[in-house]
């Protein structure tokens, strides 16, 4: 386990305002510390250029836009669950 990080999970829409999610992924990934720390992107957009973007610059999962309660909790646990590992 990994006491020295500052997050465990990131949660990224593809759609923001000032800068979409792929974009805020290579930054985030970019900053010390953050290259394995889980990010799931919310996205209501699910074409296959976008996730394998999304992908390439380093989201780990995907739901969608208005995720199920239960799939939702449960997917974020296994990536929290995941990255402590």
């Amino acid at each position: 386990m990994r006491a020295e990080r500052i997050v465990d999970l990131v949660l990224v829409d593809y759609e923001m305002p000032h800068m979409d999610g792929i974009s805020f992924i290579r930054v985030f990934r970019s900053l010390p510390g953050c290259t394995d720390i889980p990010i799931a992107m919310v996205t209501s957009q699910q074409t296959d250029d976008i996730k394998m973007e999304a992908l390439q610059v380093g989201a780990t999962d995907f739901l969608p836009k208005q995720p199920q309660t239960l799939e939702m909790t449960m997917r974020l646990r296994n990536l929290i669950q995941f990255a402590l590992e």
